[in-house]
């Protein structure tokens, strides 16, 4: 069908129309990019397609694909063996929760409904439970991976913890030893440093070096040694007092191993197994039933 007859028929508003029905992006870019076809076999399959869809809703519902997300260049990434971010394995994780969540809805009993022409199209849909499990269970959202997301992500909280514990037990026996020489009883942080905010003429009897001073010269800020000994070390431990390739080193080593070890428990290796594949599949024909 040519373009003047397409403009005629006012078709663009019909697309609109239908692409408002789509409920994520991947779908109404579908719906954007039909075109009438010419071939009467594929006419009758996607009318048959449409009137099964229709029964469908009709007898159980309509099913939501909110959620879906387009992972085709996180999937690139996985196939050349990178690794994923957390936002990236979030969006597999959905993709999977709504293969799943579509399966559960195209199954049915013989005396509900008989198999119509979407019967093999959520069949072919694989949920890959344990693989969305394991993403769930190791990041709890997009800020926050489980201590529990691999071993060595584990030790590194652990001994933050512990370290930050000693730190905060040395800080207050400082303050109170110290309290009778300081402009204010508070420990305060000065370019990421603890220091004691010491009267000047008491300088000598706080040990430690001079760090600031306030504008008026009345306050001296001295780094506390000890404390400052420990929270370098704590740095180190959560890479925030690394600078450039060192920290992006660090908080990707961090990271890179819960990610990879997602497949570890389920024995699915994405390079070897075709899995890039499998959640296109998927992809396109979550799309694809969304439309119909």
């Amino acid at each position: 069908m040519n373009a003047k007859s397409l403009k005629t028929l006012e078709y663009h508003k019909i697309i609109a129309q239908l692409t408002e029905y789509a409920s994520s992006q991947l779908g109404k870019k579908l719906c954007q990019n039909l075109v009438p076809s010419t071939d009467l076999t594929t006419i009758r399959q996607m009318q048959t397609e449409t009137t099964d869809a229709a029964t469908r809703v009709r007898q159980k519902g309509g099913i939501s694909f909110g959620g879906l997300k387009d992972i085709r260049d996180s999937l690139k990434r996985l196939e050349v063996g990178s690794s994923l971010s957390i936002t990236e394995l979030l969006s597999i994780s959905s993709l999977l929760t709504i293969s799943a969540r579509s399966k559960a809805y195209g199954r049915h009993e013989e005396s509900e409904l008989p198999d119509d022409s979407l019967e093999d199209l959520f069949r072919s849909l694989e949920p890959l439970t344990p693989v969305n499990t394991e993403i769930k269970r190791c990041i709890i959202s997009e800020e926050e991976v489980s201590d529990d997301a691999s071993p060595g992500l584990r030790h590194v909280r652990r001994s933050m913890k512990v370290i930050n514990d000693r730190v905060h037990t040395q800080l207050n026996a400082i303050l109170n030893s110290s309290r009778t020489y300081l402009q204010d009883p508070v420990i305060t942080m000065r370019d990421g440093r603890y220091c004691l905010p010491v009267k000047s003429e008491y300088k000598n009897q706080v040990a430690g070096m001079v760090h600031d001073q306030s504008s008026t010269g009345s306050t001296l800020f001295i780094l506390i040694h000890r404390a400052h000994g420990h929270h370098q070390v704590e740095q180190r431990a959560s890479g925030t007092g690394d600078t450039g390739a060192e920290r992006d080193r660090s908080r990707a080593g961090r990271f890179e191993q819960p990610a990879a070890s997602l497949y570890g428990g389920t024995g699915i290796q994405p390079e070897r197994s075709g899995a890039t594949g499998l959640y296109l599949r998927q992809s396109r024909t979550l799309q694809t039933l969304q439309m119909q």
